[in-house]
This record gives structure tokens, C-alpha cells and sequence, in this order.
């Protein structure tokens, strides 16, 4: 069985925006957290 990676970004910044839309028109499976994502759910 094939192992899909899974990939961590860690910020919110252009480049880390720029990646995350690369990796969805991929279709590649990955989770982004930044500081104000953890603030909103609290």
C-alpha cells in the first residue's frame, strides 16, 4: 500500500499562501495553521 504524505505550513504569509494554493491545484493533502487561526476558535 502507498503511503500519501502529509504536509504542515506553518504561517500566513505570501509565500506560504502562494504554496497552499499550489498544493490544492495539485490536489495534494496538507493542514495550515497560523497564530490568528488559533485566536478565533478560543
Amino acid at each position: 500500500m502507498r503511503q500519501v504524505p502529509r504536509y504542515l505550513f506553518i504561517g500566513n504569509d505570501r509565500v506560504a499562501r502562494c504554496v497552499l494554493h499550489y498544493f490544492s491545484l495539485l490536489k495534494l493533502s496538507f493542514v495550515s495553521w497560523y497564530q490568528s487561526c488559533q485566536e478565533q476558535s478560543q
